[in-house]
């Protein structure tokens, strides 16, 4: 009874196996069938009903065995290749992808070696707008350090056509080179703006619309 539930099983789940295309599908089906086609022959021959007399269970589940045996070796020889291409594969990508670090690193060495000399250029002509140390017989003495190559603070010294000296203290908002250009801009500014007004809070009060509008 258990014999006749299961072989259908095992026919459907097979012929299921083939439908889908599965490795071998149609190699442990024929296995199958030979098994059973044995097992069908020595249920015969118990009851006299086969000729031959001979018992051909051991042989048909000797080549069930082999066969399953032969289908799990070439399913882990398969597992192994894959496993060796992946592993390939995965060498060849670590490569590249060490040459894209490697190009890239040097793409940003590049640009770090540029925007170091631009830097540096900024520096040189913020520098340059800086007061000097001797200012119509005013000594001024100042030392200019920033954060970073440039910054947002500025002074600057000048004399009014009434003869009086005005002197200039700021820090823009930013750093860098954003700060560094609104000083830039602030400096002219307050230089324009000296020769119109006189009193420091009509200077302060334009300079403030200036650059607040």
């Amino acid at each position: 009874v258990i014999t006749v539930m299961l072989a259908p099983y095992c026919v459907f789940i097979n012929i299921k196996a083939i439908i889908a295309r599965r490795p071998h599908a149609r190699l442990f089906l024929a296995v199958l069938a030979i098994f059973g086609a044995a097992v069908v022959h020595d249920i015969l021959t118990g009851y006299s009903l086969t000729p031959t007399g001979v018992v051909l269970a051991p042989f048909g589940l000797f080549l069930f065995i082999f066969a399953q045996a032969y289908l799990l070796s070439v399913r882990f020889s398969r597992a192994f290749l894959h496993a060796e291409t992946l592993s390939r594969d995965l060498d060849i990508l670590n490569s590249q992808l060490e040459e894209r670090i490697e190009d890239r690193n040097r793409e940003l060495s590049l640009t770090l070696k540029s925007i170091r000399r631009d830097l540096s250029t900024a520096r040189k002509i913020q520098q340059a707008f800086l007061p000097r140390t001797d200012v119509e017989g005013l000594i001024v003495d100042s030392l200019y350090m920033t954060m970073e190559e440039v910054g947002g603070d500025i002074f600057d010294f000048l004399r009014t056509e009434q003869g009086a000296w005005r002197c200039l203290l700021a820090d823009a908002t930013g750093h860098g080179v954003q700060g560094a250009l609104v000083t830039m801009a602030l400096k002219s500014e307050f230089e324009s703006l000296s020769l119109k007004h006189r009193e420091p809070a009509d200077l302060l009060s334009e300079l403030n619309k200036s650059f607040a509008d």
